[in-house]
């Protein structure tokens, strides 16, 4: 044999060993990775029985707050603020800087584009796609008032801040954090 056929011999050779050891690799990282999904699963559903009826309160007692403080707000408020302070923690509302655009509940917004079709001036509101151009709107609070189903609005958001609550940082999603824009 020459030597660039060892050569290539022993790279075939090298390759031959390394896929083997990825492949084995591979199969032990799978089936760890099963073993301990497995084992998340049987833990998450162990805890999961405990975790769900103090979920479920949790929400119910956040929708019961939420209703009591925008129901009692100017009433509860801190005079010159937009917080509620109690013994157990604090409330405050946040208005968004910029208002937003809501379509109803249940409305599509295609039924919004041919409500404006319908109105004078409309070219100025949608797209030649034919989708509502939101900024436009939310600047033409006449135009939308004649709009069934369609309103500007800041979006408002109550934070709950419990305190006594130690430990992971509150989302932007959580429960917690409850849009009250349709509340005031």
């Amino acid at each position: 044999m020459t030597n660039a056929s060892t050569d290539i011999e022993r790279v075939k050779s090298r390759v031959n060993t390394l896929l083997g050891r990825i492949g084995s690799k591979r199969r032990a990282r799978i089936g760890l990775e099963k073993q301990m999904n497995d084992e998340l699963q049987s833990v998450r559903k162990r805890y999961g029985r405990s975790i769900d009826p103090i979920s479920k309160d949790e929400l119910a007692s956040i929708a019961e707050l939420t209703e009591l403080v925008m129901t009692h707000f100017d009433q509860l408020v801190v005079p010159g603020t937009k917080t509620v302070t109690a013994r157990d923690g604090k409330i405050e509302l946040r208005e968004a800087s910029k208002p937003g655009l809501v379509i109803a509940d249940g409305v599509k917004e295609e039924t919004i584009i041919k409500r404006i079709r319908r109105a004078r001036g409309y070219r100025k509101f949608l797209r030649i796609k034919l989708e509502l151009k939101r900024a436009e709107l939310v600047a033409a609070p006449k135009f939308v008032d004649k709009i069934k189903d369609l309103s500007i609005r800041r979006k408002k958001t109550l934070y709950i801040r419990p305190a006594n609550v130690q430990g992971a940082k509150i989302k932007e999603n959580d429960p917690l954090n409850v849009d009250v824009s349709s509340k005031s």
